[in-house]
């Protein structure tokens, strides 16, 4: 999954949502009516539905639904839509033609939505390389949005931001000049301008997940090899610390090969070569390891309740770009136990998220056309409760 930050700008997601589950029916009737889809809950597409109605959506743990939407033709809009945990009092909050909305991330308190935008270059055309990302903050109210990186080079466009958990600040990469490593800005979400800067002597690091606590990251560095090493930098002083070195797949998925837990002192990673997800202390200290006998680990995510792991598991070794057969498990931390379950042959499986009380697990789905693009797009709800998964949305989209 990682090592593709330079190679991914003719292939980014176009769309993205963020959503948080009261329950399947919500999201359901919430996209149903904004998008205009269908009633189908298989895994068939209507070949008729406009080819950039829909793609991938995701959830975060906040309250609301948040859904990027984008409609090409003579002009084309994106947008951003929230709603109410029901359904209800759906309403526009970002509308452009100037650029694509991406990535929309709700802030802690569930008041402000931050996204990227997506801005042609010179030539007044996307994916030519001369592309600009901005970072807005956008009021769920629809007052006045704020832009939050004005005057920052060369943000990186393939993952979202990071809110700090009181909600003040907001982390995101840029390069600074070409062809430099990364460095890390803290900006403040009123507009008033970069808390911090932290360069960092890493080339194509893949996202930042800040602590629960509020005063680390961890973040995993492309490297030359398929052997990488999970890191923890120290906001206050500065300091990295390489923590433990696992062998990723590069899966082309937009989530993430590690996650925290809840309370901030531990950490999830996957070693995808050895077939195992780790749980690890802040000070690589290994609290427990899972085998996992079936498949090869790509993506992990935390459940808030501390109870539970999604992982996705290939069947195959990927590389970028490949899709295989894939299952998500559920591991229960304290028994260890795995349970399948969803299973899906020749698709991509990415962007896991739970629900805030744990009970519900959201992830995309990606399959080829005949041309050969991973741009058909599957929503799915798993219930932790009932271990059924139910297909909230499904919709042609492009990655390129």
């Amino acid at each position: 999954m990682l090592g593709r930050n330079r190679s991914l700008t003719a292939i980014l997601v176009v769309l993205s949502a963020v959503v948080i589950l009261a329950s399947a029916l919500v999201v359901y009737q919430i996209v149903n009516r904004q998008l205009g889809l269908g009633s189908s809950t298989s895994d068939e597409v209507d070949p008729s539905m406009d080819a950039d109605d829909v793609s991938h959506l995701s959830s975060t743990t906040e309250p609301g639904i948040a859904y990027v939407t984008f409609e090409s033709g003579e002009t084309e809009v994106s947008a951003i839509y929230v709603s109410d945990p029901d359904g209800s009092a759906s309403h526009l909050i970002v509308e452009s033609e100037d650029g694509r909305c991406l990535f929309p991330s709700w802030s802690p308190d569930g008041q402000s939505i931050a996204y990227l935008m997506h801005m042609p270059g010179e030539d007044g055309e996307l994916w030519n390389g001369d592309d600009l990302y901005e970072v807005w903050v956008a009021p769920v109210d629809g007052s006045e949005q704020i832009l939050i990186s004005d005057g920052i080079p060369s943000i990186h466009e393939v993952h979202p931001v990071s809110w700090s958990p009181d909600g003040t600040l907001i982390a995101f990469l840029a390069e600074v000049e070409e062809d430099t490593t990364d460095t890390l800005f803290v900006v403040r979400t009123n507009g008033s301008g970069v808390e911090n800067i932290v360069p960092l002597d890493f080339w194509a690091i893949e996202m930042m997940l800040w602590s629960p606590t509020g005063d680390e990251f961890l973040f995993i560095p492309e490297t030359d090899t398929i052997r990488m090493t999970a890191h923890l930098l120290s906001l206050e002083d500065q300091v990295v610390v390489p923590l433990y070195e696992v062998g990723l797949l590069d899966s082309w998925g937009w989530g993430v090969p590690l996650d925290w837990s809840p309370s901030g002192t531990d950490f999830v990673v996957v070693d995808g070569l050895a077939q195992h997800i780790m749980i690890l202390s802040t000070d690589g200290a290994v609290r427990q390891s899972v085998h996992i006998p079936m498949g090869f680990p790509v993506e992990v995510a935390w459940s808030p309740s501390g109870e539970h792991i999604a992982v996705s598991v290939s069947s195959e070794l990927l590389d970028a770009g490949d899709v295989s057969d894939m299952t998500l498990y559920i591991l229960e931390i304290g028994t260890g136990e795995l349970t399948d379950a969803f299973f899906e042959e020749e698709r991509m499986m990415t962007l896991l998220n739970w629900s805030s009380d744990g009970s519900s697990l959201v992830f995309t789905t990606l399959y080829e056309n005949p041309e050969g693009w991973l741009d058909v797009d599957s929503l799915w709800l798993y219930d932790l409760v009932s271990g059924e998964a139910e297909q909230l949305v499904a919709g042609w989209g492009t990655i390129r």
